[in-house]
């Protein structure tokens, strides 16, 4: 028979080991809820909240009580949300809204085919409230800062020569336009001149004397 000291001293212990199961993330399971249109009247803890990311808890009062945030973590893929205790319920464990169960479940819906999960659990501060975790990715290799090419200097060409225009000397004479030309008479040549015709001599001789 337990006396009022070791009671006491053993009620601590477990509520101490509760705490620390849960902050150290405890295996649990999760099924999903519908609360949609559902009023904080129609749950156990009557509280207000105004984000789908909610969830019942079937041991409610005991590590964790109405109004607690937990972070639940889904063992398929690493993804994890934060939703708020606000109801009693839960026969895997916790009872998630729609929309936080499937913000934890895989990229293959696992979760949604078998209506169940398996996740764990930890009490956090409620800071956002719905705050998603994406699934851990590989990491990836940093990539190699790219290399600018090497541009080659072209061969400069030698200038050309200049080109010398030929001089034209104007000539002295008048240009005459094409049309005075054409209408100008044709000069007269005048016809070679013939050689003189020598004259014949006529030689006269004296008569003698009678």
């Amino acid at each position: 028979m337990l006396t009022g000291r070791s009671f006491i001293i053993t009620t601590i212990a477990t509520v101490l080991l509760a705490f620390h199961t849960a902050d150290a993330g405890t295996a649990s399971g999760a099924t999903y809820h519908l609360y949609d249109g559902v009023s904080p009247s129609q749950t156990t803890c009557n509280i207000p909240f105004g984000s789908m990311m909610v969830t019942a808890y079937n041991a409610l009062g005991k590590d964790l009580k109405c109004g607690d945030c937990v972070r639940v973590t889904n063992k398929n893929g690493g993804k994890s949300a934060v939703v708020k205790v606000v109801d009693l319920g839960g026969a895997r464990g916790f009872d998630l809204s729609k929309q936080a169960f499937d913000a934890i479940d895989n990229a293959n819906k696992d979760g949604y085919a078998a209506g169940h999960m398996d996740i764990e659990y930890e009490k956090t501060a409620c800071g956002g409230g719905g705050d998603v975790t994406p699934a851990p990715g590989p990491t990836k290799a940093p990539s190699p800062a790219p290399t600018s090419p090497t541009v080659r200097p072209s061969p400069s060409k030698s200038p050309s020569p200049p080109t010398r225009t030929p001089s034209v000397v104007p000539s002295s004479r008048p240009s005459r336009s094409p049309r005075h030309a054409a209408n100008s008479p044709t000069p007269y040549s005048s016809p070679p001149s013939a050689a003189p015709v020598p004259s014949p001599t006529t030689t006269c001789t004296p008569e003698p004397a009678y």
